[in-house]
């Protein structure tokens, strides 16, 4: 079973990111290359590995797959990727 936690705030969502676990996850609505997108957020061996796709009503759309060495520069493209209000959940 699944369980999924509202993220309430961006200060939430990157402490959440920052003391992620590997078998956690976060999906949130924002923007990517210009286009409304789902982003994906997990960690794997010690990177942030983030999945973006997007969001259409067809439910088909174009992905990309960016990966983050260190926290700093994840928190810079969430920053400017996410959508406000913060639309995030953490399973």
């Amino acid at each position: 079973m699944v369980y999924e936690t509202r993220i309430k705030s961006l200060a939430e969502l990157l402490r959440s990111v920052r003391d992620m676990e590997v078998d956690t996850g976060i999906r949130a609505l924002g923007v990517y290359d210009g286009r409304r997108s789902l982003i994906f957020i997990t960690k794997h061996s010690g990177n942030y590995a983030l999945w973006m796709r997007e969001r259409n009503e067809r439910g088909t759309g174009r992905g990309a797959f960016l990966s983050f060495q260190d926290f700093e520069g994840l928190r810079g493209f969430l920053e400017k990727a996410l959508d406000r209000p913060l639309r995030a959940h953490m399973y």
